[in-house]
């Protein structure tokens, strides 16, 4: 099975081949380099968390502070609790990665889902 082509290994190949040819200026190939240092530094994985995870991290904690252990809140009462007003699907989603809280349906005419801080 043939190895995997990737951009930085193409352009590796590339920038080796085209100092063995004339023609080339070394901006051109400063260029290229540069290109290849950008790719590797994205494909390394080490970036710094946005400022939209950095304020979902601090609301999480806010969330779970706020809770007390054992007892049931509904979303409208946990956006209440924290003093928010999100919307029923962001406050979802971030209490769903939240560990320590159990999520729990009511069943009946209401069938509204019900989170508890263990």
């Amino acid at each position: 099975m043939a190895e995997k082509i990737t951009y930085i290994s193409a352009l590796t190949s590339g920038i080796e081949s085209l100092k063995a040819v004339e023609g080339f200026s070394p901006d051109e190939i400063a260029k290229l380099e540069a290109l290849k240092a950008s790719l590797e530094r994205r494909a390394s994985g080490e970036r710094k968390p946005s400022k939209e995870q950095v304020a979902n991290d601090a609301l999480r904690v806010k969330i779970y502070e706020a809770m007390e252990p054992g007892k049931a809140y509904t979303l409208s009462e946990i956006n209440e609790l924290i003093g928010e007003s999100f919307s029923t699907q962001k406050l979802s989603g971030l209490i769903r990665t939240i560990e320590g809280i159990e999520k729990s349906k009511t069943s009946g005419k209401d069938r509204k889902t019900l989170f508890t801080r263990v």
